[in-house]
Order: structure tokens, then sequence, then C-alpha cells
């Protein structure tokens, strides 16, 4: 074999070498690029998953809070769980869960109706002296989630004036939706602690 094809020989297999390369890169480098598209896929998954878990205790609000699982609760009270409310547009806003399912006030007995209202009370009287409102509206509906529950809403003179005389329902949608005013740690978390020693202090008292 001569030397000139001999050396042509390499340079065929040197080329073809490279061209494996190449093409071996190209490959590498979709490979990678779908497996990056597949991690973010999983991590999207994996994310909505724990958020979906993380809230699973609005689907049961009083079950979780049984359970030790509803973070919204203040303090457990003798009729059930004083929360802060998942809106905060007027901050302090909460609610008085039961102890139990229970679809309206007169499913009560007597006694626990009793056990109830006073709760619900105790728990506005610590909202207005923490929030140093104006006064405390209370509201038991259960039109929508139809179990008992009663809205405790911290009224202020702040509030535009054509808001004052009128019932907190009045205010646009985008109050009780919107992030903005959603109840968040860092933001509400001293009212609430706040709030939760307030309505602990007045049970010492009022049990």
């Amino acid at each position: 074999m001569s030397l000139w094809r001999s050396l042509f020989i390499v340079m065929l297999l040197v080329s073809k070498i490279q061209l494996y390369n190449e093409v071996i890169k190209r490959e590498f480098r979709i490979l990678n690029s779908f497996l990056g598209s597949l991690m973010n896929v999983f991590a999207a998954y994996i994310e909505e998953d724990e958020n979906m878990g993380n809230d699973s205790w609005r689907r049961d609000r009083i079950g979780s809070a049984l359970k030790g699982q509803n973070p919204m609760v203040l303090t457990q009270m003798r009729s059930g769980f004083a929360v802060i409310g998942d809106t905060q547009f007027l901050p302090g806003y909460s609610l008085l869960l039961p102890n139990d399912h229970i679809g309206s006030l007169e499913e009560l007995d007597f006694q626990k109706r009793g056990h109830y209202l006073l709760d619900a009370s105790l728990l506005g009287e610590a909202v207005l002296t923490v929030c140093q409102a104006r006064r405390v509206n209370y509201s038991i509906y259960g039109n929508t989630d139809a179990f008992l529950h009663t809205h405790i809403f911290p009224r202020y003179n702040s509030e535009p004036v054509e808001r004052i005389s009128r019932p907190v329902w009045d205010y646009p949608k985008d109050r009780w939706t919107d992030l903005t005013y959603a109840f968040d740690e860092k933001v509400h978390g001293q009212l609430k602690m706040a709030i939760k020693e307030e309505v602990e202090r007045l049970m010492k008292i009022a049990y």
C-alpha cells in the first residue's frame, strides 16, 4: 500500500470519527434538552401536587381543625375553633367554626347554642380590642358553605364613607378573591397572634 493511499485512508477515518462525534454531540444535546423539559414537567407536577396537599384543609375546614391541620386556627374554644379569615381586606376578619359538622345553629341543644354564641362574642370582643375597630359585625349564613360558621368582621372609620353603613358583602368581589387581600403569615402573623392571645385571655375570664 502506497504512502499516499495510507494517508488518504487515515484522513478518511479521522473525518468519519469527527462526523460521528458531531452526530453524537447533536444527539446528546437533543437528549439533554428533552430530559431538561421532562424534569421541568415533573417539577411543576410535584409543586402542584404539594400545593394541593397544602390546601387540602380547605376542603374540610372543621375536620382539618380537629386534626390540628388547619393553619388558620387561632385557638380552640369551648364550642369550636376561632380562625383567622382567608381574606384580610378588613384586617382582623375572623370566624368561629363549631367542634363538629353542624348544619345550622338550630341543630345544637340550648346549652350548646349558648356556648357557641358566647364564644362568638368573645372572639368578636378580641377582634374589636386588638384591631381598635369602630365595631364588629356578626354574620351567620351557611348558604354557600352549608355548615354552621360565624363571620366576625371588624368595621373601621377608615373605610370609604359610602361603605360604612353598608353590609360587608357589598364590597367588590375581588376583596374576597384577589391575592392582594389574602391572609399572609408574613404580613398578618402578628395580628393573628394578638387576636389569639386576647381570645385566650377572655376565655379564662368567661369560663
